[in-house]
């Protein structure tokens, strides 16, 4: 079931949560964390799941007191965001951010 899963993700890109559970007759929260804790897939904050695409890098939030902060992964050097992108993260979630 994890592999249709996320093959169908692959092919479709976003897909909603409800979708999921429709096409595949189950609730597939389960699935759907432990893709996303591989890596493989990612969930905006609207239920919407999609396939990782190159140039998406998960890492920690590493803020600094003026509001700006850093991106610490394990692929590239820490990735500086500016305070306007930041958003409503925090010190220590996780995280995908893009390159833009």
């Amino acid at each position: 079931m994890k592999d249709k899963v996320l093959n169908f993700i692959e092919l479709n890109g976003k897909v909603k949560k409800r979708k999921l559970e429709n096409i595949f007759k189950t609730k597939p929260d389960d699935i759907l964390n432990e893709l996303e804790s591989e890596g493989l897939i990612f969930v905006n904050g609207d239920d919407i799941y999609d396939f990782k695409e190159t140039g998406y890098v998960k890492g920690t939030i590493n803020m600094n007191s003026k509001g700006f902060a850093f991106l610490i992964n394990d692929i590239y050097d820490d990735i500086y965001i500016n305070k306007k992108d930041t958003g409503d993260a925090i010190a220590g979630d996780i995280v995908y951010g893009s390159f833009i």
